[in-house]
C-alpha cells in the first residue's frame, strides 16, 4: 500500500503530489481561517506576550509539535515506499533543504510570519536550482555547497531586513538584539 501510494498515480500526478498538495491546503486552511492558526502565529511572534494573553502557549507548542510529527510520519512513510526499504540516515539530506526552503519563502526566523505558500516557492526555487546542477554535471558536494550558499543568503535577507529592529534570529541568538522592557504584572 505504502509502495503503491508513493509510486502510482493518477492522471498522470503521482498520489504522494496530490496527498502533499491535500496536506498543503489542509495546512492553509489551519493556519489562515482557524483561532489555533492566529494562535500559532500569536506565540511565534511573542510567547511571553501569547501567555500573558491568557493564551496557554504550551498547549499550543505541543499542538504544533504534534502535526510536525504527523507531517514528518507522513513523509518517512511516503520515503520509505518510494525507496523500497527503511532506513535511519535516509531523510539527513532533506534538513537543509528543508530549513532553507522555509527561509527562502520568507518565513522570518524572529518567527509569527511566514506562511505555506512561500515555503511551497521556496521548495520550488531549490528543487530548480537542484535540478540546473545535476544538469550541469555538478558535484554532490558542490550541490550541498550551493544549497548551504542559498541558506547563508536568505539568513542574511532576514538579518538586513529585521536589523534596525533589533529583533533578527541571529542577533536575538547572539544577544545583540535590543533589549525589550519586561511587562510587569
Amino acid at each position: 500500500v505504502v509502495t503503491a501510494l508513493a509510486k502510482d498515480s493518477f492522471l498522470g500526478i503521482r498520489y504522494c503530489v496530490l496527498l502533499w498538495v491535500a496536506l498543503g491546503i489542509a495546512t492553509i486552511f489551519l493556519l489562515k481561517k482557524t483561532t489555533f492558526g492566529r494562535k500559532i502565529f500569536a506565540v511565534g511572534c511573542s510567547p511571553r506576550v501569547t501567555d500573558l494573553s491568557g493564551i496557554n502557549t504550551q498547549v499550543v507548542l505541543v499542538g504544533v509539535y504534534v502535526i510536525a510529527s504527523v507531517m514528518m510520519a507522513v513523509a518517512g512513510i511516503l520515503l520509505i515506499g518510494h525507496l523500497g526499504y527503511p532506513n535511519y540516515t535516509m531523510g539527513d539530506s532533506y534538513q537543509l533543504i528543508s530549513i532553507a526552503a522555509v527561509v527562502i519563502g520568507g518565513t522570518s526566523m524572529t518567527g509569527g510570519l511566514g506562511g505555506i505558500l512561500g515555503t511551497f516557492l521556496g521548495i520550488f526555487l531549490l528543487k530548480i536550482v537542484d535540478s540546473a546542477l545535476v544538469m550541469m554535471n555538478v558535484s554532490v558536494y558542490w550541490q550541498d555547497f550551493v544549497q548551504g550558499a542559498i541558506l547563508v543568503i536568505a539568513v542574511t535577507i532576514d538579518y538586513m531586513s529585521h536589523r534596525k529592529s533589533g529583533n533578527s534570529f541571529l542577533q536575538r541568538m547572539l544577544g545583540l538584539g535590543r533589549r525589550k522592557p519586561a511587562l510587569r504584572p
